[in-house]
């Protein structure tokens, strides 16, 4: 082995002989040195900013229907001006006729503007030392513990910051959950003794805001630092190879006691472990900046080291090859930064196609009788057309301009189930199947600043044409079939019950495309203000409970069972039952949960016929027996956040489908466990809907549909249209060519998962949802390794077997 040492410490003196190499190390030096004055400093959060604003629509209704009823909400209305007051009581029809909007003014606009205006009053009302008056919170039960800690150390004798610190929390529980009460601190950054400004606040502890900064490390490295480190690391090693072929250097080299495929290996791993050492100084140098300044010393950047070397290696394989054939140290620099060039537009061509095809995803699939329909991103519902073996548009999204002009800047900025702008594409009123009226009952879009009613469309009997026939209650988050007709239930904790003579009034007058409007002489009729026209809709809800409801801000915190005709609501502590009482549903039993983590992340629920499923966003998932109370804990995904959970119609079947597109699934009758399906699609799975008898859709690979049955274990039908040249050319060319090639620039994703602090075995608080997934994490490394290994054996042979 002697003799192989030999030659990689002759790379070393190769290396340090170009001056380079002290440009190099001078600029590591000088980003260290730059790093060490930054650090952040803690203080109490006390503004409102619109991130903390879940659902204006929601905030907007809950301030003028509560201000009579609920004195903490009425205490904030009364510090309101009259102006916001006006504008507010204008938007929920409570002063008369709207006044019509200026001219080319949106609707959109004026919600904005109304929401950054009330935010800017709250804030000046959090910053009141009166706000506080002990009758108005007294009785309330969810007032956060942190509010009751600075009431007891006397609301007289705190400082100016902790006083807003308390009037910003009781603002937060008083219009809970349209406000969330955010993090206790603030972050403000320092550079030596001068703040940063910054344009939002960051509302995190200090070590929040530090683990936040070591996920995101890797990523910026990769992409900014690196990249031009990696570059300079080529220029500093590219005449390694072809100086092994001076005159005399070759027949010096093969004297020893070698052989001509050792002394190639040897030279290559001369210039990785000297790259080796220069990483290592500079990542060091980072963690011990994060360590002392930010007090993390976390493992993804001690990680950072062995894995940047590797993507030097696949460069450098390159850079080797041509020095071997062509002996010339510019030809090796020129030849692997085309390398560098072709690797990104692979790179670039994927993201791009796997975009397009992102909008094609289907976001639901509803069962319907023996038929089903696909609904996409768009909220668009797609039929399958048998002879044309494709998609068929059966109900097409209606928007008006400004809304067109919303969705198509945001889309190009990032695909639409991603966006953080558009939250609202997945919190839809879910399309169900009617099987009383033979009909699918959906909604459409819904923006984020609309006033909270959403449309009511009926299909067909034949499911091939939609109409809308009224509205669903505000803030409608959910509907189902129960037992006795269609319920829903809004995000204030009511619920509604269809009245099925209504509904079939409209049905019947949506029929005649001429008839007279229905004049207001009912509750059941309302009258609106539209544009100046007077419009009339049949109000086609009954009001169904519950006397003491519980608010929530997802659809996916409330599920329905019709065998039970109960509701079960995930109040971000413990579980509400609400159990049918004559007409009503009235609160029946708290269900407290007993779990080894914190439980205030991502939740979502479904509610079968004996048990009861709540899915964690740290990839674990509860099974509470409806009959004792226990319940059984399962870990199913650690590095995916949760997307839906299903339950059948017969609360026989569960099934959790998450991010990385994995679905698990769950007979209740006969397992205790739940078990990733062995089915067409998993990791590429978007959308899946329950049929009858075990019978289920899944939608995946984009476009794809395949009907399944969970009691046979098999499939029974494939839905692939064949889609134009773009579709096919993905599939078949460019998903593939990506999925071999080498990718250098994805590493960041490996060293991002092997951070402690997105470590599921260490800490089970971690909210996969708030975080970004890492879909296949460790593909960009045993790609990279097959790359280098091959071109590796490529120069072994051309030197072996070549005449030098």
């Amino acid at each position: 082995m002697r003799p192989y040492f030999a030659i990689i410490k002759d790379s070393f003196r190769a290396a340090m002989a170009s001056k380079v190499l002290y440009v190099l190390l001078i600029l590591i030096s000088l980003l260290l040195i730059a790093l060490v004055p930054l650090h952040v400093k803690e203080t109490l959060d006390w503004q409102l900013t619109p991130e903390v604003v879940k659902n204006p629509a929601q905030l907007f209704s809950k301030l003028v229907e509560k201000r009579e009823s609920s004195k903490s909400v009425g205490r904030i209305w009364e510090f309101l001006s009259s102006d916001i007051k006006k504008k507010l009581l204008e938007r929920l029809g409570e002063a008369g006729e709207k006044k019509s909007r200026r001219k080319g003014e949106s609707e959109i606009a004026e919600e904005i503007l109304l929401q950054q205006r009330l935010i800017s009053e709250l804030n000046s009302i959090i910053e009141k030392k009166d706000f506080y008056r002990e009758d108005d919170w007294s009785g309330r039960r969810n007032i956060n513990p942190e509010v009751k800690d600075l009431i007891n150390d006397g609301v007289g004798q705190l400082s100016e910051i902790r006083t807003k610190r308390l009037n910003r929390l009781l603002v937060a529980t008083a219009l809970s959950p349209s406000i969330e009460a955010g993090s206790p601190t603030e972050i403000k950054l320092h550079y030596a003794i001068w703040e940063v400004p910054f344009p939002v606040p960051i509302q995190m502890t200090r070590q929040q805001f530090a683990q936040a900064m070591v996920s995101q490390l890797p990523y910026y490295f990769d992409k900014f630092v690196l990249s031009i480190g990696v570059f300079i690391a080529i220029l500093v090693t590219c005449n390694m190879v072809p100086e092994t072929f001076e005159p005399g250097s070759l027949n010096l080299l093969l004297s020893k006691p070698i052989s001509r495929w050792g002394l190639y290996v040897s030279k290559f791993f001369g210039g990785c472990v000297f790259i080796g050492l220069c990483a290592a100084y500079l990542f060091i140098g980072v963690w011990l900046w994060l360590g002392i300044q930010m007090g993390v010393w976390d493992r993804a950047i001690l990680f950072s080291i062995p894995l940047y070397v590797v993507v030097f290696a696949i460069y450098f394989s390159v850079s080797a090859f041509v020095g071997l054939l062509w002996r010339s140290p510019i030809v090796a620099v020129i030849l692997t930064l085309m390398f560098w060039a072709v690797c990104f537009s692979v790179g670039v061509i994927h993201g791009f196609s796997k975009r397009q095809m992102a909008e094609k995803e289907m976001l639901a699939v509803v069962a319907a009788d023996k038929n089903f329909v696909a609904i996409d991103l768009q909220h668009q519902i797609n039929g399958w057309d048998e002879s044309k073996q494709a998609w068929n548009e059966i109900h097409k999204l209606e928007l008006d301009d400004n809304d067109k002009m919303f969705i198509a800047i945001n889309r190009a900025m990032a695909p639409l189930r991603n966006h953080p702008n558009l939250p609202t594409l997945r919190e839809f009123i879910k399309p169900i199947y009617d099987s009383r009226s033979k009909r699918i009952l959906t909604s459409q879009l819904e923006i984020p600043t609309s006033t909270g009613y959403k449309p009511f469309f009926v299909s067909d009997e034949q499911g091939s044409s939609f109409k809308k026939i009224g509205r669903f209650p505000r803030e409608t988050m959910r509907i189902w079939e129960g037992k006795e007709g269609i319920v829903a239930a809004t995000g204030s904790g009511q619920f509604f019950r269809l009245n099925q003579e209504r509904f079939q009034e409209a049905l019947a007058t949506s029929e005649t495309s001429k008839q007279d409007e229905p004049k207001p002489s009912s509750p059941s009729v309302l009258a609106q203000i539209v544009g100046g026209v007077k419009k009339v809709e049949t109000e086609l809800f009954d009001s169904a409970g519950p006397d003491d409801p519980s608010e929530f801000s997802n659809r996916n915190q409330i599920d329905y069972s019709p065998i039970r005709d109960e509701f079960a609501v995930y109040t971000g502590e413990d579980i509400k039952i609400y159990q049918r009482q004559g007409a009503d549903y009235q609160f029946k039993e708290k269900l407290d949960l007993e779990l080894d983590f914190k439980i205030s992340m991502t939740t979502m629920l479904a509610f079968g016929a004996d048990k009861l499923t709540l899915a964690f966003g740290n990839g674990s998932v509860c099974v509470v027996n409806m009959n004792d109370g226990k319940s059984i804990l399962q870990q199913l995904e650690r590095r995916s956040g949760i997307q839906e959970t299903f339950c059948s119609n017969d609360g026989k079947y569960f099934a959790i489908l998450y991010r990385n597109g994995n679905l698990w699934t769950c007979d209740s009758a006969n397992e205790t466990e739940f078990v990733l399906s062995d089915i067409t699609g998993q990791g590429q799975i978007s959308s899946f809907g329950f049929g009858e008898n075990g019978r289920c859709f899944i939608g995946y690979d984009s476009d794809r549909v395949a009907e399944y049955d969970l009691v046979a274990r098999m499939q029974q039908q494939n839905f692939a249209p064949g889609g134009g040249f773009f579709s096919q050319a993905y599939r078949y060319a460019i998903r593939p060519l990506y999925r071999v090639f080498p990718k250098p620039g994805e590493f960041y994703k490996v060293v991002t998962s092997l951070a402690s602090s997105s470590d599921m075995s260490i800490n089970k608080s971690v909210d996969l949802n708030v975080s970004n997934d890492m879909p296949d994490t460790w593909g960009p490394l045993w790609s990279g390794l097959g790359f280098m290994s091959v071109m590796l054996a490529l120069g072994c042979a051309v030197f072996h077997f070549r005449d030098y």
